[in-house]
């Protein structure tokens, strides 16, 4: 609100509303590498189906290229098979994805808020508190704790559920990676495509 760096603003409630989302941030950074490894494994396979998928047609390319189709129209014709694919996955995946996403990230969000109240606990066996009476009043009438040069809050009412994981934003991420993933795999069929000899391709064949 445009304080110097001299001022310090606390507040109770907005320390205690940032630890009742502990849970929830700790479970979107794990989505947030699952999602960079699931991104770079997907693209890898894709990658290698599409140069499989072109070996088996091979002969098909031969023949394209020798009535006088360029290789570049081709590769244009892959590139818009590859799209029509990522197409139908992206409808099929995106309807499946938005009926499981609010029941698995409630399943997932629970464990984490089990997993934050244990160690809620141990902390408040470390100092050898009861976890339920972990809050003392302060002057100003709120609660707070002190004990060991460490400050908190007491019991935290941790978010253990969510009524929607997908939204507008979510769905054009999801757009947005597969465009990416169908541009990359397309660009190792154009290299593929464009290697090939037509001539040798019809005389190997047998």
């Amino acid at each position: 609100m445009g304080l110097s760096e001299e001022y310090t603003v606390s507040s109770q409630d907005l320390a205690s509303f940032e630890n009742s989302l502990t849970p929830l941030n700790t479970l979107s950074t794990m989505a947030g590498w699952f999602f960079l490894v699931v991104l770079l494994v997907g693209g890898l396979i894709l990658v290698v189906l599409n140069i499989f998928n072109l070996r088996e047609r091979k002969y098909e390319i031969g023949v394209l290229a020798a009535i006088g189709m360029k290789k570049r129209k081709i590769a244009m014709q892959f590139v818009c098979e590859l799209f029509c694919v990522t197409l139908a996955a992206f409808l099929i995946g995106t309807t499946a994805g938005a009926c499981l996403s609010v029941p698995v990230t409630n399943q997932l969000l629970a464990g984490q808020t089990a997993s934050s109240q244990t160690s809620q606990e141990q902390i408040a066996g470390n100092f050898g508190k009861d976890p339920s009476q972990m809050q003392a009043p302060d002057n100003n009438g709120g609660q707070s704790m002190q004990r060991g040069g460490m400050q908190g809050s007491g019991p935290v009412s941790y978010i253990d559920s969510v009524t929607s994981a997908t939204d507008l934003t979510v769905v054009l991420q999801l757009v947005g990676v597969g465009i990416l993933l169908t541009i990359v795999s397309s660009l190792a069929a154009i290299v593929t495509i464009t290697r090939y000899e037509p001539l040798k391709i019809l005389s190997s064949r047998t």
